[in-house]
């Protein structure tokens, strides 16, 4: 039995650590930019979701213990279910940059960039927005503004920009 409590305090901090980053790119709180990474916590959450629910009634909790830790996967399983198997797959896809327009002069890590979100079967979606790098790998948007003052800003793609992308 102890070896089946160390394996699901372990499988309960994967649980923990991929809930915490799911919600947060979900909720676009905080968008994960590699695909690789993003597809880890997605399958993570999933999986650790059924397996810790599994694990903890093989464990030698106490029954009150027990439900209380059955909490967080078992909220999971149904937000998974609720949102749907397809969405929660589809939703592993990242924006993929096309185009960078705009860097600010103040803080290289805000741009404004074109991306593009592959949807599979129906096309691409599109947008243009402001984006706030953290590190290389997580990032937040929001809206990309139309006018952007040039004492503050450097234009990056010059024929992009004159294009004027309207789609």
């Amino acid at each position: 039995m102890e070896v089946a409590n160390k394996f699901f305090n372990f499988l309960w901090g994967i649980l923990l650590f991929c809930f915490a980053f799911f919600f947060l790119d979900y909720f676009e709180v905080l968008l994960i930019k590699h695909e690789k990474f993003k597809s880890l916590i997605y399958f993570g959450f999933l999986i650790s979701s059924l397996f810790s629910l599994l694990l903890l009634y093989t464990s030698s909790y106490s029954k009150k213990l027990k439900i209380l830790l059955s909490l967080i996967p078992i909220t999971s399983i149904i937000f998974i279910l609720k949102i749907g198997i397809l969405n929660f797959i589809f939703s592993i896809t990242t924006w993929k940059t096309q185009t960078i327009l705009y860097q600010n002069k103040e803080n290289k890590n805000l741009k404004v960039e074109f991306q593009m979100l592959d949807i599979g079967f129906a096309g691409y979606d599109k947008r243009e927005v402001e984006i706030h790098y953290f590190t290389d790998w997580f990032y937040t948007f929001k809206p990309r503004k139309e006018n952007y003052e040039p004492s503050k800003w450097d234009i990056i793609n010059k024929e992009v920009n004159e294009l004027n992308l309207v789609y």
